[in-house]
């Protein structure tokens, strides 16, 4: 049971509850047209709104290059978020061709103004030597820099530094601590972690049954390695009643995912269940979608 770390955040588009200058009116809820009047005008949140409709492709159709168009009018006026979401898109090639040096440089300008997703991507950058000399120290500075202003991958990546004891001294206590403040907010890599956590009894004390929740929480949203933990979970009865078809259903959601860990329950359970209840598994993965929960 491995502990995940994620070492890039992708681009956050923070398409919901924008508000401008009146405070009065919430862009998500106008309508292209109108946001792009409002746009057209200089307001820098709505040029901002702009470029991620055109990111995400739910309202409008998607269009990379007219994202970075909106994003830039945004960024070059000092709004940290289009700072941010442009340098994810040079970072990437999205709209644009990939180039680093330009990435880190819109990553610095939201990273300086606080912005803890562009502090996380800066980290990144430094931590891989991209767009900048690999530096690991700054690259740990700004990954702690991010998970105190509240971002939950930087918290999930702080988690697992103590748990290792990764260029600080291991403390599972202070893992456990991290991993909470992440899985609380729904990152679902937290929410496997700090389950492994009360499964082992590391930093905390054993307890399956939390154990169990918490996988749950993450595996609901497509976390492969807590969908094979829930499963295994079922199949002992550990944190659990026992139950071969939730076993069956979860180990198959995870083996589809990529985690075949559970192979060798997967068929055993399969000489032990009805073909009814393997069939009925079997239309239940196959039409399974994740969802978001953030607490047990």
């Amino acid at each position: 049971m491995k502990a995940v770390v994620f070492l890039f955040c992708c681009i956050v588009a923070c398409c919901s509850s924008a508000r401008g200058a009146s405070g009065l009116e919430t862009y998500a809820s106008l309508s292209t047209a109108e946001l792009m009047t409002i746009a057209e005008s200089g307001d820098i949140v709505a040029q901002y709104e702009m470029g991620v409709r055109f990111f995400n492709g739910t309202i409008v159709s998607r269009d990379y290059a007219e994202s970075v168009r909106w994003h830039l009018r945004a960024a070059e006026r000092g709004y940290a978020k289009a700072q941010c979401n442009l340098g994810a898109c040079f970072d990437r090639g999205l709209g644009v061709s990939r180039d680093y040096g330009e990435a880190v440089r819109f990553y610095r300008m939201a990273a300086e103004q606080g912005d803890a997703n562009a502090q996380f991507n800066l980290a990144t950058n430094y931590a891989n030597g991209e767009g900048v000399s690999g530096d690991i120290v700054e690259a740990d500075r700004l990954c702690l820099l991010s998970a105190e202003n509240g971002l939950p991958e930087a918290q999930n990546n702080i988690g697992v530094r103590y748990d290792r004891g990764e260029r600080v001294s291991q403390d599972r206590e202070e893992a456990v601590r991290w991993y909470r403040r992440a899985a609380e907010q729904g990152l679902a890599a937290a929410q496997y972690n700090i389950g492994n956590a009360l499964c082992l009894g590391r930093g905390v004390p054993r307890d399956y049954e939390k154990a169990a929740a918490w996988y749950r929480l993450a595996a609901e949203q497509g976390d492969a390695n807590a969908q094979h933990n829930l499963g295994v979970c079922y199949f002992f009865g550990t944190g659990v009643a026992p139950n071969n078809e939730a076993a069956y259903r979860w180990l198959l959601l995870a083996a589809t995912a990529g985690n075949t860990q559970g192979a060798q329950i997967l068929a055993k359970l399969e000489e032990a269940l009805l073909p009814d209840a393997i069939d009925s598994a079997r239309k239940w993965a196959s039409g399974w979608k994740p969802f978001h929960r953030q607490h047990p």
